[in-house]
Formats: structure tokens, C-alpha cells, sequence
């Protein structure tokens, strides 16, 4: 699942290498200050899916951050997503049994753009049940196989990438709120539909969250647009600890 945030641009995100970077040298803390940085922490570090293409196919393909634009790009991994059938069992049970059927054949709306949603599974516990509370952003951006993000010739600090907790109970769009999405506007079928996926979340997971790549206002940056297309992850903790989502 991808999310349009431009306002009212079809922009998209390009994985072109940036030829055009000022030669301007920056320190070494400069620099890494101004960047998402990932720990690879933990050994299968990327999130595990059905039928696993590589990093780049699957974010500019499937969720359809495409080329587009010469000002914005992701870097990636130069690899595969990890195979579903390897992924701790009680979270693959959630997400190939409950989580994935629900998805099937079902459009979902992402902001300015709607896609198909993919059932995913990230490492992130340690067996110790729910405890294991918000999943941090950082592993969520690591777990996609992103290396970097670039907009504008500057690179996307992590303060800009947004994690919020949810609440799933109350609403039948997993991935908005009452407050940003009129019913009324919404086919019945629609609604069931995305009720069902919300009832899975709601049924099977704890500390719901919702992970984008928002764009805060920057003080010295006044112009900073949002960036035109980007993976969102919707989900929760299993209870192994680990992350099910719909990306």
C-alpha cells in the first residue's frame, strides 16, 4: 500500500542515483545527522512476504512508487524479501490464514492513490508476548529494504518519517479516521470490505500503529512539499512480539 501526499501532484519517486548532488563536503556528523540510519540489528531484518521480489520491484512496482521525477528518489537494498514460509509461525499463521485473505482482490484507498495491500511479517520480539509496545520507525524503514530517501538534492532525516499509534475498533478504514473519511461518499461494498481487513487487525494483533513518510514543517526549509508517493504500513504486534502489517 502506497500513499499520495503531494497536493494535487502525481509526482512519484524515482530510484535514479542523485548524478547531480552539490559537491559541497559535509562532516561526518553533518552527514549522518541528516539521514535515515538503520542498526541491521537483527539478522532477518527484512520483512517477510508472499512470493518475495526484490526490494526495488516491490516499492516501485507493486505499490507503485514509480519513476517519475528527478527531484525525489529511495535507495535500496540490493535483494530479495524473505520468503513468507520462513517467518516465525504465529505471525505467519495471522497473516497467511486471517490477514492475506482479506486483501485479496480488494483496491484500497492510500490518500491520493489507491493500490493493491500486501500481508507482511517483520521480525521485532523476542517471545516475550505484546510487551514489546510501538515498533520503532527505524526498523520499520529498514524492514522495506530502504537505505536512504532523497527529495530536492536532501536527504530525508528519520525525525520526517511519522509512526502514530492507532485505534482500529472504531472505524472500518484501517488506515484513516472518522475525522478524514466521509462514509458517505463510500460504497457498501467498499466498507465491508475494508472492514473485514480491520476486524483481523483488530482480532489479532496489539499496539496498533500506522508508519508514512510524513513532511513537517521545516523552519528553514518554508517550502518543502510532501513527498509525492511513498510505503505505508498499517498494523500490530502478534502474539510472539513480532509485526503483522499490510504495506
Amino acid at each position: 500500500m502506497s500513499e499520495s501526499l503531494a497536493k494535487g501532484k502525481s509526482d512519484r519517486i524515482t530510484n535514479e542515483n542523485d548524478d547531480d548532488e552539490p559537491a559541497t563536503k559535509k562532516s561526518k556528523s553533518e552527514d549522518s545527522a541528516s539521514k535515515p540510519t538503520t542498526t541491521k540489528s537483527h539478522q532477518n531484518h527484512l520483512m517477510y512476504i508472499e512470493n518475495p521480489v526484490s526490494v526495488k520491484e516491490f516499492i516501485t512496482k507493486k505499490l507503485g512508487c514509480e519513476d517519475g521525477t528527478d527531484s525525489m528518489h529511495f535507495t535500496y537494498e540490493e535483494t530479495l524479501y524473505q520468503p513468507m514460509e520462513k517467518a516465525p509461525s504465529v505471525s505467519r499463521d495471522i497473516s497467511t490464514k486471517y490477514l492475506a485473505p482479506t486483501l485479496d482482490g480488494v483496491t484500497l484507498s492510500a490518500g491520493g492513490s489507491d493500490c493493491s495491500g500486501y500481508a507482511v511479517v517483520i521480525c521485532d520480539g523476542d517471545d516475550k508476548g505484546d510487551g514489546g509496545g510501538l515498533p520503532k520507525k527505524e526498523r520499520l524503514f529498514e524492514a522495506l529494504g530502504l537505505t536512504g530517501a532523497v527529495m530536492e538534492e536532501r536527504k530525508i532525516s528519520m525525525d520526517e518519517l511519522e509512526i502514530e499509534a492507532k485505534d482500529f475498533k472504531n472505524f472500518p478504514f484501517f488506515q484513516y479516521t472518522e475525522d478524514t473519511c466521509d462514509l458517505d461518499d463510500i460504497e457498501d461494498e467498499d466498507i465491508k470490505a475494508h472492514q473485514k481487513i480491520t476486524d483481523v487487525l483488530v482480532q489479532h494483533l496489539t499496539h496498533h500503529f500506522k508508519f508514512d513518510f510524513g513532511w513537517p514543517e521545516i523552519e528553514d526549509d518554508p517550502y518543502a512539499e510532501p513527498i509525492a508517493a511513498a510505503p505505508i504500513l498499517c498494523g500490530g504486534r502478534a502474539s510472539d512480539g513480532n509485526i503483522v502489517a499490510v504495506v
